[in-house]
């Protein structure tokens, strides 16, 4: 029994522990969304308007759902540049691109289904300019009264 336990250990320590961090990032009409295997899942969207960098998280749990499904997508040819990576970071950075065509709709998935789970210290400005300039194509938004819903963050002092 304990050399069960202890090849258990053995294996759950070489699939989990490896040290390494994993990113999906996508440039999408002036956006940059990363999403990363940091604390679990986190993402987060920027944009640099004028002297400002808009920052805003976003809340959800899925990371590891959206990175298998990326690694399925065709690569470009020859690792060409594409403004779709997964970015591997195990002490060497790795970056594979990714055919835009297929991935793109991936990150336009996880911005609809998490469209009101935006966080930021400037939440409005971030929210507007969301919806001024949204990363996702317009044609391809539900309706109209379709809109990113952004709350404020608060400084937390300790």
């Amino acid at each position: 029994m304990i050399r069960v336990l202890a090849l258990l250990s053995v294996l759950t320590t070489a699939c989990f522990a490896g040290g390494g961090r994993e990113s999906l990032v996508a440039d999408m009409n002036g956006w940059t969304l990363t999403l990363d295997s940091s604390d679990g899942s986190s993402a987060h969207i920027t944009k640099k308007v004028g002297d400002r960098q808009l920052v805003a998280l976003i809340e959800f749990a899925h990371f590891w759902d959206y990175l298998l499904v990326a690694k399925t997508l065709p690569k470009t040819t020859k690792n060409q540049k594409s403004p779709f990576r997964i970015i591997e970071d195990d002490g060497t950075q790795r970056v594979v691109y990714l055919a835009s065509d297929t991935a793109r709709p991936l990150f336009e998935l996880m911005l609809l289904n998490h469209r009101t789970a935006f966080s930021s210290f400037d939440a409005a400005l971030v929210e507007e300019e969301l919806n001024k300039n949204p990363p996702i194509d317009r044609k391809f938004l539900p309706n109209r009264n379709f809109v990113f819903k952004v709350a404020a963050r608060e400084l937390k002092l300790k």
